[in-house]
């Protein structure tokens, strides 16, 4: 134990190990921390930044300390204090007041009440009303005495001991304070963003009893935008339909940073469409596209024999997993579904036509098949 030095009695010395004093360095000391095996090079104050896990104090914080342990070594560093301030009042020794070990803080007794508290009790009631006084004065809510982080403030600034500490101004706390605390946000807002980018179900309406007029499907739509913010909204897919269009124009109208685009798909389908069974004035025109429609006719006929006749579709389901997609007329490319499918099992129909059981199988057309 060093006696030269302020704080050479001091009870957080117990976890120390000294190494020597340093070479120039007056009453600074080489130190091992005995719970985390820490090096460092001070004095008793860095001992008790060092167990106390008080910041800004030259040196690491002890990672061995947990809860019940810091309070413990509170408890010993206030009956050290009291100590000492009862052997100055009375100009005497304090060899009758022994000083508490560490094991003697992890025993409750009843009527245990810590000294310190006791010639604290002024300081802390003072505290006490100066609180309430910001609160009734400000019109403050008493729920914000639960928030953690008010009492994070008040405790940080307890155990730091700031003298001379000046609160934050007017402006630096509706300027730079709000700054740096937004960006504090956002850091921690960065990896919940992140998922935010993947596809997202947001909500389903039955509009089963609504007419489907411009008005109403453009409500719809605007309302949902006004639920997710129409800032973060860059462009409304629809179908070609004519109530879509009038609709998506509506809220081009309302917000024009969100842009109205019709479906590449349905306007792929209402082309083919168009191709494959053109109207009279314009059969002519697409007569050299007419095997589109002939590609399409019997890729259903195939389709419909394998799946209607029993026989054969056991067959094929010896020979292919996949089965023959039946794809309504009113889905988008189902012609190229359904001619795709069937490219993908020719292996298989191949080897269904083949097959010995095909013979003997007296139910099939011919024809067709």
């Amino acid at each position: 134990m060093m006696a030269n030095k302020e704080g050479s009695e001091g009870p957080l010395w117990e976890f120390m190990e000294n190494l020597g004093k340093m070479q120039g360095g007056g009453g600074n000391c080489n130190l091992r921390c005995k719970l985390c095996n820490t090096c460092f090079k001070g004095n008793y104050y860095r001992v008790k930044g060092h167990l106390l896990l008080t910041p800004n104090r030259g040196v690491r914080q002890c990672s061995s300390v947990d809860d019940d342990m810091l309070e413990k070594f509170h408890k010993m560093e206030d009956a050290a204090q009291t100590k000492k301030a009862l052997k100055e009042a009375s100009g005497g020794s304090s060899a009758n007041i022994p000083l508490p070990k560490f094991e003697d803080f992890g025993k409750k007794r009843k009527g245990d009440n810590s000294i310190s508290k006791s010639f604290n009790v002024v300081a802390r009631d003072e505290l006490d009303h100066l609180i309430a006084r910001t609160f009734y004065a400000s019109g403050l809510s008493f729920n914000l005495i639960r928030s953690p982080y008010f009492r994070k403030m008040i405790k940080h600034a307890c155990d730091s001991q700031l003298k001379g500490y000046v609160v934050p101004t007017y402006d630096r706390l509706r300027t730079t304070l709000l700054q740096a605390e937004k960006a504090n946000v956002e850091l921690h807002l960065k990896s919940i963003r992140q998922s935010w980018t993947r596809k997202v179900f947001l909500k389903a309406v039955d509009a089963t009893e609504e007419v489907k007029s411009a008005e109403s499907v453009g409500k719809l739509f605007l309302e949902v935008i006004s639920e997710v913010g129409h800032e973060n909204v860059v462009q409304l897919i629809t179908d070609n339909a004519a109530v879509c269009r009038a609709a998506g124009l509506r809220v081009e109208a309302k917000h024009p940073s969100i842009f109205w685009t019709p479906c590449v798909v349905h306007t792929l389908n209402l082309a083919l469409k168009n191709i494959c069974t053109p109207d009279k004035d314009m059969s002519e025109r697409y007569e050299q596209f007419k095997w589109i429609g002939q590609i399409d006719e019997e890729a259903k006929l195939i389709r419909n024999f394998v799946v209607n006749h029993s026989a054969a579709f056991t067959i094929y389901n010896k020979y292919s997993r996949l089965k023959l997609l039946g794809v309504t007329e009113t889905r988008f490319a189902s012609t190229l579904i359904l001619v795709k499918r069937i490219v993908q099992v020719k292996s298989a129909l191949q080897r269904m036509v083949i097959d010995e059981s095909w013979r003997f199988y007296r139910e099939e057309d011919s024809q067709k098949a």
